[in-house]
């Protein structure tokens, strides 16, 4: 009777695992991205809001003209990112900005959630008409040791929660969809809370699209930052807003021009 009942609680088990990876594939197929429908080479630029004169205060630099961003994607990631604008060296520097460029290139071409997530073991269960999936990190190699994904009714991501030894974030999305995005999701909204110690902070990122040779890319993407600092007594709180704006253009779409820089510069 023992080994029937371990039998019957393992194959739950394992039909609850099932389940959860249906859900997260459903997800990647309603999700777009222009590396589904043939893009395979881009370029574009990247300019960032009061960067150019924030680089200019911190390091005492005059020699500073159009900082911007050159981007060169080739499918299936292959990624290089030059800094233009900055006096020769000052390496770690355009590692540094490197970065700003990096965390926002899940907006332009969207990565699928499945294969991110295979360390992961996922139990589903239904709210209502929203299904959430909590999972747990069987292999501990990740920084995130739990994770947990509401989904809505037409497999849109509505929520994820992420726990990590230095604390949680819940981050919210509002999608919707655009006449060049065939009928898949697009991200428009996504608000992150975090409270770590006595301090909370939220983001809030906003997207502008553009449509360009039938693919749709970001023009515009607006991020609003509030840091919280608590106390125990109530009402007693001090907050600070910062405000950015990234701003991409001169798309090239699939004419060869990713390609042809990595082909001269033997980028790895």
């Amino acid at each position: 009777m023992l080994k029937i009942l371990l039998l019957f609680t393992a194959m739950l088990g394992l039909e609850r695992s099932y389940a959860s990876i249906e859900v997260i594939q459903q997800f990647d197929q309603r999700q777009y991205s222009p590396a589904k429908y043939g893009l395979k080479d881009l370029t574009f630029e990247v300019r960032v809001d009061e960067l150019e004169k924030n680089i200019k205060q911190r390091f005492a630099l005059d020699k500073v003209k159009d900082l911007h961003f050159k981007v060169y994607w080739l499918s299936p990631g292959r990624m290089d990112i030059v800094v233009n604008g900055l006096p020769p060296g000052f390496e770690s520097l355009r590692n540094e900005l490197k970065k700003l460029i990096v965390e926002r290139m899940e907006y332009v071409v969207p990565q699928d959630m499945a294969p991110r997530l295979r360390s992961y073991e996922f139990t589903a269960t239904n709210a209502g008409k929203r299904t959430v999936l909590n999972g747990v990190d069987k292999t501990l190699s990740n920084a995130i040791t739990q994770i947990q994904l509401t989904f809505e009714q037409d497999s849109s991501l509505r929520a994820m929660k992420t726990t990590s030894p230095s604390g949680s974030q819940v981050a919210t999305f509002s999608t919707g969809t655009k006449s060049w995005s065939h009928s898949k999701f697009v991200v428009e909204k996504v608000s992150l809370e975090g409270v770590a110690g006595i301090q909370k902070t939220k983001v809030v990122t906003e997207l502008d699209y553009l449509a360009k040779d039938g693919f749709g890319f970001p023009k515009e993407i607006k991020t609003t930052t509030t840091v919280t600092a608590m106390t125990n007594q109530e009402g007693d709180k001090n907050s600070a807003t910062i405000s950015s704006r990234v701003y991409l253009s001169e798309f090239q779409v699939n004419g060869g021009e990713a390609r042809k820089y990595f082909t001269d510069k033997n980028v790895p």
